[in-house]
């Protein structure tokens, strides 16, 4: 597969199939990023320090915060895929991170807006 004239390695390649993608210019690390209907998948070179140390740093934080799950790594022709599972819509991240929390309005704490 070809997105945004990067060859994507078949093991990646399989989990994308059919799937509309754009680019995303948003975030502030190194990595290319493309958006999947249900996946990320980010692309960066092999010396760059920061896409090796996100992916450690992922599976040691998995069962204390919400992290995307990894679906696949693979390292090829310098760059290294990193494809994970998009988060679910209409969850916020308050939610996922605060499961418990509950949000109680008081009755005397009403704001006007103007």
């Amino acid at each position: 597969m070809k997105a945004s004239g990067i060859v994507i390695p078949p093991s990646i390649h399989k989990h994308l199939r059919k799937q509309n993608f754009h680019l995303d210019e948003v975030g502030m690390s190194n990595a290319q990023v493309l958006l999947f209907d249900d996946y990320v998948l980010k692309i960066t070179d092999l010396a760059d320090e920061e896409g090796g140390k996100e992916r450690v740093m992922m599976r040691l934080l998995a069962d204390q915060l919400p992290v995307p799950t990894i679906i696949e790594v693979e390292e090829a022709e310098g760059q290294r895929f990193l494809l994970i599972r998009s988060f679910e819509s209409g969850i916020s991240s308050e939610r996922r991170c605060f499961p418990r929390l509950k949000v109680v309005f008081h009755p005397s704490a009403v704001v006007s807006l103007v």
